[in-house]
């Protein structure tokens, strides 16, 4: 399942060093478990074992959605139809053990003129929902120690706002990850999460490094990669978190190797921490965020591997309607800019998705505005970025977007979305140019 050796390397070392603090944690935990009362009880009977795996709980969710994109420099208009079906079952705890299977297919209908990222049709704008099927969760659990929760398998990880790592739920294939992960709630209001990854089960295709007939492959290796949260709910005022991300991939930058350097892929150690909370100033609510990170070398990435991160938002809310402002900060110095190579794409920066593909040198400076509101049954959203560099004085572009969703049934919504991303001195790719798409999508959840 993604378990990819480093072949740049002998890491051998480094591995036995990344297991101590897990080897710590379990000499503790065993070290005095009967007078802490921390030993496994295994009281259901085997016989209890079919219902644990027929009584479970199962998931569908179904999406159809159309999407056109115009893209000035591309000859022509993207035109994508493409449905997915994501299954799953979630078996209930025996003895402490339980498993998830989920499993998504996605197909495209039509004539297929967009670039999927796949099929290789670049005279296209990309819009990148792969066809394709597989397991993008498969998993097993233990919950049979007290206020701990370990999975080991595919799993789908998001912490926070997903601003550093998310599953990138609004593609079709969702983003996934291969490895362990622990959960501990020890203390009142703390929360503690652990994650050893060793591969992502991307939402879309890349070239395979060093392969002379550049085959593509969704899974993006890892080296030992781990994660480090930590939440504590101070009040309803105040929640604080810390995070250390230690992020290490099979094959550093450049990436594919001879082509453009891809600073996007560049192993990186990300600490931060971040502030948030709400309270009411009758009749209005209000919410804030304040955040710090900063991101330097890490394994097989170089010095100048260095940069900052900052985020602050105060929004506020009053019967139906709502509005932030948001200010957003991935530092650059013109020869490298701080990177979030596993975040949920499509909900920062704009969703024309102008920046996905990671920060330019010069980093990004985003100011945008949210305004929203609820009409009967309705959701209206729209947002205005205002995009510039933050080495230099250069002004990348602007984006509006605007959104509607409503609810047809319990399990059924319709949704519509509108983008256009105004270039001044930058696109992804290339010379600057504008960009529009729009999407329309149904969505069914049980």
């Amino acid at each position: 399942m993604g378990f990819i050796k480093d072949k740049r390397t002998n890491r051998s070392s480094f591995h036995r060093l990344a297991l101590i603090p897990a080897a710590a944690a379990i000499a503790v935990f065993c070290s005095s478990p009967a007078q802490a009362g921390l030993l496994p009880t295994f009281s259901d009977p085997i016989s209890s074992l079919p219902d644990a795996v027929t009584g479970g709980t199962p998931n569908l969710d179904v999406r159809l959605r159309y999407a056109t994109i115009n893209q000035h420099n591309k000859p022509d208009n993207a035109n994508a139809v493409t449905a997915r079906a994501r299954l799953g079952f979630t078996t209930k705890k025996w003895n402490g053990l339980f498993a998830k299977v989920e499993f998504q297919g996605v197909t495209d209908i039509g004539d297929d003129q967009f670039n999927s990222t796949k099929n290789g049709r670049t005279q296209y704008p990309t819009e990148a929902d792969p066809s394709g099927s597989n397991f993008d969760q498969l998993y097993i659990g233990y919950a049979g120690l007290p206020n701990t929760v370990i999975r080991y398998g595919r799993q789908r990880i998001v912490y926070d706002n997903a601003r550093f790592i998310g599953d990138v739920g609004w593609r079709q294939q969702m983003q996934t990850y291969d490895g362990v992960t622990l959960t501990g709630t020890w203390l009142p209001k703390l929360r503690f999460d652990y994650a050893y990854l060793t591969n992502v089960d991307s939402f879309k295709y890349s070239r395979i490094p060093n392969t002379p007939t550049g085959d593509l492959t969704k899974n993006v290796g890892l080296n030992a990669t781990q994660l480090f949260h930590l939440k504590y709910d101070l009040a309803s005022w105040m929640q604080l978190t810390g995070y250390t991300y230690l992020i290490n991939f099979a094959y550093d930058a450049p990436y594919p190797p001879g082509g453009p350097l891809n600073v996007a892929r560049r192993d990186t150690a990300t600490y931060g921490g971040r502030v948030t909370g709400k309270f009411s100033l009758h009749p209005v609510k209000l919410n804030y965020l304040l955040e710090y990170a900063r991101q330097t070398g890490y394994a097989a990435s170089p010095s100048s591997v260095q940069a900052n991160y900052y985020a602050a938002e105060l929004g506020a809310s009053y019967w139906r309607l709502f509005g932030k402002l948001d200010y957003e900060v991935l530092g650059g110095d013109g020869n490298y800019a701080f990177q979030t190579p596993l975040y949920t794409v499509h909900a920062f920066q704009g969703w024309v998705g102008q920046f996905g593909g990671g920060t330019p040198p010069g980093g990004i400076e985003d100011f945008y505005v949210t305004l929203g509101g609820k009409v009967e049954k309705a959701k209206l959203m729209a947002v205005w970025h205002n995009f510039n560099s933050n080495n230099s004085s250069g002004h990348y572009g602007s984006e509006i977007d605007l959104k509607a969703t409503r609810p047809i049934s319990k399990i059924l919504t319709a949704g519509i979305e509108y983008g256009y991303y105004s270039a001044d001195h930058y696109s992804a790719g290339g010379p600057p140019r504008d960009v529009s798409a729009a999407w329309l999508w149904l969505d069914l959840k049980i």
